[in-house]
């Protein structure tokens, strides 16, 4: 994977080549989810001082394209290395999914949607009011190096 990952001066080049104001390099992130991280079994991994060292490169706005699925304490601290922007969907998706079986479990002779689609709402709610709070936590590189 290392030959994958996006080098400072291969983000700097990119930058000044194509006067971009956002750049998603590939920091060890990927679109999408493994089914073991689906499961909850394992969790992606990024490289955090390569963040630290192309928003040092670029000192650009920097996106996590493909955060689904990343241990929280590395994507706290890829925040605070400089991260601006994460992306989420597939997990989104997955509460989505998992609150709509959850309705349907509770109801299973039930065919209107409205009654069935809060509980898919309520399940999105609850992760991204998780995710906003992690992210948040994420600024303030004290507090990610005091959780355990």
């Amino acid at each position: 994977m290392p030959g994958q990952l996006t080098t400072p001066g291969e983000a700097k080049q990119f930058i000044e080549e194509t006067k971009i104001d956002t750049l998603a390099p590939a920091v060890g992130n990927r679109h999408g989810m493994l089914k073991d991280m689906v499961e909850g079994e394992s969790r992606k991994h990024l490289d955090i001082e390569r963040i630290r060292e192309i928003k040092q490169a670029t000192r650009l706005f920097l996106t996590l394209h493909g955060a689904s699925g990343t241990d929280e304490r590395d994507m706290q601290n890829a925040i605070a290395a400089g991260i601006t922007v994460v992306h989420i969907n597939t997990e989104v998706r997955i509460a989505w999914r998992r609150g709509l079986e959850a309705a349907l479990a509770n109801h299973p002779n039930e065919v209107v949607p409205y009654k069935l689609l809060p509980s898919a709402i309520d399940s999105v709610k609850k992760l991204v009011t998780s995710r906003l709070t992690l992210f948040s936590s994420g600024r303030e590189p004290s507090r990610t190096r005091s959780a355990s």
